[in-house]
């Protein structure tokens, strides 16, 4: 809980948190130039800006943590407690997926409103989009209050803007485009949820990469070597089946390396049948299973690590 009080008390992690509501906000407004193409623009949008917001929010958050902790004294401070270096581990990758999983929510609940707003036939759903806004602005005036009491604004804004949404997403639920009310949900995209939880897959994966490095190198080389295992992650069926032919040592080496391509299911929300609850929970499952190795390595490494 330390951990995550930390990472939302940071300036940055709320900008990222408000940067990517304000970007899949309005994205409704953009897509009104695409031909009867609207709701598949703004979907695929906000599910792509949650994913690139919710990357940058893990790299920030995440190379420095137990590096950091290290230089600062504060692994030696709890370690002199009755507390062994496995846990203090763990709790600390613990904190930063609580965070990230309360930004995946606020960005799906963002997406969900968003996707609402967009209606066929260049038009936007205004009805919908003042109540998104009316809810992004309440936040702020609740964090702004919070702060005025003593509280930390950041901190405070980033609890408000989960307590605010959503209340307007079961609001938005029950409205249509004219606004008389209809059964609950039947125009939201429910399928988002699904998309939500493999993003939550893979940023809980880059989280674990990053907290094991951490352990070990500077942050500069930690989000170095983030950014090269991201891009290589993309890219690894094409380097080892088509570049080097597939072989024993390649297939090895792409199944070390994160397959992200499994849980990059944008273009899948057309109906293809890809984001079914098999396939969520078997890409769900893999990510596990990689997460709990990574962390065994970050285990060993902190173990031996100078504290």
């Amino acid at each position: 809980m330390n951990t995550a009080r930390d990472i939302i008390r940071q300036p940055a992690i709320a900008v990222l948190t408000v940067a990517c509501i304000v970007t899949v906000g309005i994205l409704p407004v953009v897509a009104v130039f695409c031909l009867g193409q609207e709701e598949r623009i703004v979907r695929d949008g906000a599910v792509a800006s949650c994913f690139v917001y919710g990357l940058f929010l893990v790299v920030s958050s995440s190379v420095a943590s137990i590096f950091k902790q290290i230089r600062s004294g504060t692994v030696g401070s709890v370690l002199a407690k009755p507390v062994s270096r496995e846990l203090f581990f763990g709790a600390t990758y613990g904190g930063i997926i609580l965070a990230c999983l309360f930004f995946v929510g606020i960005a799906v609940i963002s997406a969900m409103l968003s996707v609402r707003m967009a209606l066929e036939g260049i038009h936007t759903d205004w009805l919908v989009g003042i109540i998104f806004a009316a809810a992004f602005l309440l936040a702020f005036a609740g964090a702004g209050a919070a702060n005025y009491r003593g509280h930390n604004f950041c901190s405070a804004l980033f609890k408000a803007l989960f307590i605010c949404l959503l209340p307007a997403l079961i609001v938005s639920a029950f409205l249509d485009p004219s606004g008389h009310l209809v059964r609950f949900g039947a125009l939201i995209r429910w399928e988002l949820l699904p998309v939500s939880l493999l993003i939550f897959a893979a940023l809980a994966m880059l989280t674990a990469i990053a907290v094991a490095l951490s352990t070990r190198f500077p942050p500069v080389i930690v989000f170095s070597c983030c950014c090269l295992i991201f891009i290589l992650g993309l890219i690894s069926d094409y380097l080892f089946t088509a570049m080097a032919g597939g072989g024993p040592l390649a297939k090895l080496c792409a199944a070390i390396l994160p397959n992200w391509q499994c849980l990059w299911v944008y273009g899948s929300l057309d109906g293809s049948g890809a984001v079914t609850p098999g396939y969520v929970l078997k890409a769900c499952g893999y990510a596990a299973l990689y997460i709990a190795g990574v962390l065994c390595l970050g285990f060993i490494s902190f173990k031996n690590a100078e504290t």
